[in-house]
Parts: C-alpha cells; structure tokens; sequence
C-alpha cells in the first residue's frame, strides 16, 4: 500500500528512546480511514454521499443485470451496512438487501492520492512528537507520540483527544475523508478504542477495564469464529468470565485452544500488550491473479507468466528494491468438473508453492525464467489451473548500492557548473594518448547492430563508424573526464558534424552493397514511445495487422520483432549465434537469417552476404544510470537559478536531438511525480519547451494525458 511506500524505516522518521525527553508519556493511536474505497470514490460522486453506495468492478446501475451478478463487493459505506450489505458479498446478494444500493467503480489513483496525504499528516504529527508510524494497510497505520506533561496545560488525555482531533480535521480538510482514530497506551487497546467509536469519531482509554469490561472475546485481536465456539461450549463467551477465572485462566484456555493461544489472550483480556510500534520493512513484493484464469485457449502458463513478472517488475521499480528469491503460487482446482459459485472463479483449490533462488535482480525475464522452471517441477495440469502469483523475498533497496557508486549520467550532472571543457587530463606523450583513444572506444556503449555486407573489405573510414557511437551521449562520461582537451575538441566537433542516425543513407558503390540499420533496436525499457503506441494500437484492434501474421503468432514474438512488424519499419533482426562477433558468408535464396530483410532488400541469387553481428552488450540500468541521479541533481537544487533551469533544458535538448524521445517521456514524468522537487510552474516550463523542441525536430506533438505528463 502506499503507506509502506511512503513511510521508510530508514530515519525517515524520527524515533527511539534517544529522542524522547525524560518524563514523557507515551501513546499509541490506530488511525483507520472510515469505509475508505467508498469515502474516496464519493468525492467524485457527492449526489450519493447519503445514499447506500457499495464498490465493485460491475458498477452498473442495471438491476435487471446486477440481481444475479457474481461480483464481489469490495466495500460499502455505512447506510449500506445498515441493511445488511456487508464487504465480500456478491453483488446480486447485496441488491437483495438493498434495492436502492447504488454501486459505484474503483478510483485507484483517487486511493493512492488520499493514501500519500495521510501518510504526510502522520509523519508530520509523528515527528514532532518524536514517534514512529506503523502501517497496516493503505488505509490503516499505529502512530507512536511521546507528550511531555509539562507541555500540557490540563489533563493529558484531554491534550492526546485534541491533538486527534487536530489530526482527523486535516484527514478531512485535504481528502474529503473521514478517519476513526482509537487512542490507548498500547496498540491493543488503540484498536479496540477505534472500534468502539468508528465511524467518524475519537476515543481515548482512560481505564483499560472500562474498555475490556463489556465486550466478547470474539472482539478480541486473534480470536477467530472456531475458537469463539470452543469456548461457548466451555460457557466462556466474554473476557469479563476469563476475569472470573483469575490465575486458572491461562490453564482453562491452554485446554481449549493450546498454550500459546491462551497466553496471548489472557494478557488481552487484562489490557497488556507489548507489541512496539515499529516501522515496517517491506519484506516481500509480488502479484497474483485468481479470477478468470482458464487455459482453454491459444495461451498457456507461459504467458501469465510473463504478464505477472512484469507487473512484478513494475513494482519493484515503483518501491525501488530487488530480490533474490522467488517463490510461484498455484490454485489448483480440486475439481475441475464443479461450476464455481462466482462466476470464472477459483472454486475450491489446493493452494501449492515452491521457491527458489535467483540472482539480485527485479528483470522481469529473470522472474519469469525462473517461474517457469518451478512450474514445470509442479507438474501441474493446465487446465486445472485457477490462479498463479509471483512473489519475491529476500529484497535489497537500491539506495543500499547506490550510495556509494557512480554512473556516467552522475558524473555528467555533478560537474555542470564547472562545464565539460574544464574536465581535462594532462597528458605528456603521444603513446598515452593512442591509449586514451584505445579506452574511449572501446568503453562506449555500442548499440547492437545488424549490417549486410558484399563485395570489397571495408574501408578504415567503414571501420570508424562501424565501432564509433551514433550519438555523443552514448561515450562513457568518465571516460571524457580523462580525455586530453584537444582530443575531447576533435571528438566533439566530429560527433557534431555527424548526422543523427535516421539521416545517414546507405553507403552503396560500385561492387558493394552495404544496408545499415536505419533505427536502433530499442532495448528493453527504452523502446520508442512513438513505435510502441502503434503496437498497442494494433493489439487492442484499432488498427489491422499487416500481412499474414495473427495476434497470437505477434505475442509469442520478442517485443523487438513485434515493434518491427507492427510499424513495418526497416529495422533488421538477425537470428543471434553467440556472443561474439559472427562473420559466415550464406546464399540469400537459402538463408533463414535474413528472411526478416528480404522484402525490404531484395539481391540476386549469386550474390554473397556477410552477417556481421557485433558483441552484445550487457543490460544497462536505467533507473540507476539516469533516474536516480536526475532525481538527486533535482533535490541539489531546490531553488534552482537560471543557469541550472538551461543546464536541465540543454539536456532534454540532447535527448531529442539524439532521438532519445522515450528517455526524455520518462524523465519528464519522474520530474513530474517527484514530491520534493521543484514547483510545478518549473516543470512545466521545462516539459513545455521539450515538447515544442520535439515537435520543432521530429514534427511529433506528444499527448501528455495519455503519457502520464
């Protein structure tokens, strides 16, 4: 949820007995949001704020279609619950209860909103009371608040009621929502005090007994409906009899639900709790699906798989960590002959799981790669498959590597004020500067490339541009910092005399014939934002699929090969050998290697083609090489100068210059999401002038609705 995203356990909130004052007391309060998904989809439909309202994904108001629908309640407001709706119950049930229910759609982005400004009022209050937050779900968190009495100009408890009091006017005052806040000396009797006064109000224990004295032990925390009725039938049903049992209680229980247990629940029923209000440290992240999962069709286990490792991916990205064990879950039907209840759903299933271990990492073809290979050691029918998930443990933050590395993109922005031409190297022979040259070119992210050759060797001036980058940026920036300052001149005004990438044409001579690589293939996470919305296009059946493949045949294909078709572009895939670099000469009319070409280049039969493929290189990291320093080059500067705002904008020029357009989008968006950046009258300044400078290069107008800027 996004409390546990927004709330860090590393110091970002103050706490700790080094940090309370001698002599202060110490409160515990159960902030909990007041039917939280109703409350926020309300604000977008106020005419039903008096009306029983219910959340579901089948938020039609067609009686006729809901009386026998299936679909789940995930939450409905208190008129609701008045006529005994209750969370969970299928919706055609509900309307039985209700007929005037008025069921509503899912506001997720509405949820986060509220999530993260609670989550700010908390820390707020948490800090200056020297505590801790504790979350229990998005909508759900224990704040710890040390109050010194001496500060307290009447009762201290009535100082706590008010401080509350305080805190659900700003909940309501910035989010339309109300919260029930429970306070106690300890996180028991917190809750059990936002219980008793929910919804919309404030209590505080004064006397644990008074609290304790008139409720069931079904009320109690860890008490579930199986023990209740074991205990019914001993005659226990509230915890004023575990009182009257006195010093035989813990024994009577122990007998009933074992020793463990009862421990626990006697000290319950006396008010004791020493659970500590303690920051939660994400110690797992994953997705799963069990609604709607059939493989009666053209896709199988494989493709799920691939669908949950990238949300899974998604997601590590968003909380910025990695891990290095998976483990795949597994419903499987117990009787695939039964027709569930709810429709398409799970039935009743043998949950199964397995682990494993993997490298650091949150790649989503890791993920899925190792998923698979545990599906397979399951042995598992597919048709009996009514969910999976992945989840990943064993997680390490990105801040924990990244505070003592550096990245090219790092080193660029920590010298802007200096400027790159003050970044100079003494360098006294001219072996040492044949060796820097050396280490440039070899250093430099060469972006893999496909050429056909025939005819004569290539020329030395073939050579250069075959091993040289396409664009400046592309040359590692730590590598330039040792560069001589004329070498670093030449190379300069070599890469700005060049012409950007798509305005190179062929080089064809006489007895040679040499096709390029008209556009790069994009890698995973860099792909053309302008290619990949043709694809989308194409796969939700806006446009039709040019020549005989099917939408099947396209989603078993690699993401380069469907961009390539689905734009019908000219960049060309060749079938990958190994590692290095592969030179064979084939015949055109024989070889499956460039099929994918051959509409595009056409030869003759006695023609003979050299595949060169260069090197791969390894995956970069995106988020490390070029988010996370932008992020911190932002928070450097919090009241930037005009200087720093041109430095910026020269960047985002690069950027599409170079025909980086999807670096720029995603750049622009982490500008733009960031909390403590600058304000947003400077975003927009610089989101503006990219997009005028890309319209002014490419002629592309971007929608930055549907781009997320």
């Amino acid at each position: 949820g996004s409390f546990q995203q927004r709330v860090k356990s590393n110091g970002s909130v103050k706490g700790g007995a080094s940090s309370v004052t001698a002599g202060c007391k110490k409160f515990v309060m159960l902030v909990d949001m007041d039917c939280f998904f109703a409350s926020v989809v309300l604000r977008k439909y106020p005419q039903h704020r008096n009306n029983p309202v219910a959340i579901a994904h089948a938020h039609s108001n067609n009686r006729a279609n809901n009386s026998n629908s299936s679909s789940e309640l995930s939450t409905c407001n208190y008129l609701a619950r008045q006529k005994g709706v209750k969370k969970g119950m299928f919706l055609g049930d509900a309307i039985e209860k209700c007929p005037d229910l008025v069921v509503l759609p899912y506001d997720f982005e509405g949820f986060q909103e509220v999530s993260g400004i609670v989550a700010d009022q908390l820390r707020l209050y948490a800090e200056q009371y020297n505590g801790c937050i504790e979350q229990v779900s998005c909508d759900e968190a224990y704040v710890e608040i040390n109050i010194d009495p001496n500060v307290c100009h009447n009762n201290i408890h009535d100082f706590v009621e008010q401080l509350a009091e305080h805190i659900r006017a700003d909940i309501v005052k910035k989010t339309e929502c109300t919260a029930s806040i429970g306070i106690g000396p300890n996180k028991l009797l917190a809750k059990l005090a936002a219980d008793k006064i929910k919804p919309n109000g404030c209590y505080v224990c004064r006397d644990w007994k008074l609290l304790l004295g008139g409720l069931n032990l079904r009320d109690i925390p860890g008490v579930g409906w199986k023990s209740q009725q074991k205990f019914e039938t001993r005659g226990i049903r509230t915890v004023a009899d575990i009182w009257d049992l006195d010093d035989e209680a813990e024994t009577v229980l122990g007998g009933i639900i074992g020793s463990g247990n009862a421990k626990k629940i006697v000290k319950y029923c006396f008010g004791e709790d020493d659970r500590p209000v303690t920051p939660a440290v994400r110690k797992s992240i994953g997705a799963e699906c069990n609604y709607g999962v059939r493989f009666d069709g053209p896709y199988g286990p494989d493709y799920m798989m691939k669908g949950l490792a990238n949300e899974v991916e998604r997601r590590m990205t968003v909380a910025e960590i990695r891990g290095s064990k998976l483990t795949l879950k597994v419903m499987k039907s117990k009787d695939t002959t039964k027709v569930p209840g709810k429709f398409l759903g799970h039935g009743s299933c043998h949950n199964l799981s397995r682990s494993t271990d993997i490298p650091l990492t949150r790649d989503k073809d890791i993920l899925a790669s190792a998923g698979m290979k545990i599906f397979d050691l399951l042995d598992v029918d597919k048709h009996s498959i009514r969910g999976m998930g992945i989840m990943v443990t064993s997680l390490k933050f990105d801040r924990d590597n990244d505070a003592n590395s550096s990245s090219p993109l790092s080193s660029w922005l920590k010298k802007h004020k200096s400027g790159i031409s003050q970044t100079t190297h003494d360098v006294n022979d001219e072996a040492s500067d044949i060796e820097q040259e050396e280490i440039m070119i070899e250093s430099a992210n060469v972006s893999k490339m496909v050429t056909f050759e025939e005819g004569v060797p290539e020329t030395s001036s073939d050579r250069k541009d075959y091993l040289m980058p396409n664009t400046f940026s592309q040359i590692d920036q730590e590598v330039l910092q040792h560069l001589p300052s004329d070498l670093l001149d030449e190379l300069k005004t070599e890469y700005k005399n060049r012409k950007p990438v798509n305005e190179q044409s062929p080089n064809k001579q006489v007895g040679q014939r040499k096709i390029s690589v008209n556009k790069q293939i994009p890698i995973d996470g860099q792909v053309s934002v302008k290619r990949m919305f043709k694809l989308n296009s194409i796969k939700s059946g806006k446009e039709a699929l040019d020549g005989n493949c099917t939408l099947s045949q396209l989603d078993c294909l690699p993401l380069e090969v469907q961009l390539q078709i689905a734009n019908s572009d000219n960049t060309t895939i060749a079938k990958k050998q190994s590692r290095n670099i592969v030179a064979r000469q084939v015949t055109t009319t024989s070889s499956a290697e460039i099929d994918l070409v051959a509409a595009n280049h056409s030869c003759s039969d006695d023609e003979d083609v050299v595949v060169e493929e260069l090197q791969e290189e390894p995956p970069s990291n995106f988020y490390k090489d070029n988010i996370l320093p932008f992020k911190e080059f932002i928070l450097s500067n919090p009241d930037p100068d005009a200087e720093v705002v041109e430095f910026v904008n020269d960047f985002f020029v690069a950027c599409v210059r170079e025909w980086r357009l999807d670096d720029a989008v995603v750049l622009l968006r982490a500008m733009r999401n960031m909390t403590d950046g600058w304000s947003d009258e400077l975003y927009i300044d610089v989101r503006d002038a990219t997009l005028a400078n890309i319209y002014e290069v490419h002629g592309d107008r971007l929608d930055i609705a549907r781009l997320g800027l």
